[in-house]
C-alpha cells in the first residue's frame, strides 16, 4: 500500500521544532548571525537550508539590483558586486522574527528529503516553470547533506 506523507502534520511539526530552537536560542539574544545559524539546530540540514533561503533571498535582491541608466553588466561593476556580496554574506544578521519563516521553511524541507525525497527531488529537477537550469541545481545540491547521492550522480 502506498502511503503519503502528510504535508499538514509535516508543517505542523515544523512550526512546533522551530518554536523550541528560536525560543532556546533567542531567550539571551536578540539577533543570530551566520556563523550562528549554522549550528542553531542539532540538524545540520536544517541549518543549511536556512542558509540557502538567504542565499536566495540575496540573490533575489542583487537581481533587483539593474537600472537603464547604469552597466551592471560591465566587469568592473560585476567585480565590486562580487566583493560586495562577499563582503556583505559574511555579516549576516536576523532578528527571531525575520528567522522564523525561513527556519519553518528549512525543517520541512529537511523532513521531506529524508521521509520524501523522490518528491523533493522532482521539486528541484523541475526547477523554475519546469525547466531545470543546471547552474541553479548544482547551487541546490550544495545545500544538501541528507540523501544525496542521487542527485549528484545526475
Amino acid at each position: 500500500m502506498d502511503e503519503k506523507i502528510s504535508l499538514d502534520a509535516i508543517a505542523r511539526y515544523a512550526d512546533a521544532y522551530s518554536d523550541k530552537v528560536m525560543r532556546s536560542f533567542f531567550s539571551d539574544k536578540d539577533q543570530i548571525t551566520g556563523k550562528e545559524i549554522l549550528s542553531l539546530s542539532s540538524v545540520h540540514q536544517v541549518n543549511l537550508f536556512v542558509i540557502r533561503e538567504l542565499f536566495k533571498a540575496w540573490k533575489e535582491e542583487t537581481r533587483k539590483n539593474k537600472s537603464v541608466y547604469f552597466d551592471y553588466e560591465h566587469p568592473e561593476v560585476k567585480e565590486a558586486l562580487a566583493t560586495y556580496m562577499s563582503v556583505v554574506s559574511n555579516h549576516i544578521l536576523l532578528s527571531q522574527q525575520n528567522l522564523a519563516p525561513l527556519m519553518k521553511k528549512a525543517v520541512s524541507q529537511t523532513l521531506l528529503v529524508i521521509f520524501d525525497p523522490y518528491d523533493f527531488f522532482s521539486m528541484l529537477i523541475s526547477g523554475v516553470n519546469n525547466k531545470l537550469e543546471i547552474e541553479s541545481f548544482k547551487e541546490e545540491i550544495k545545500y544538501l547533506k541528507v540523501n544525496k547521492a542521487p542527485l549528484e550522480r545526475m
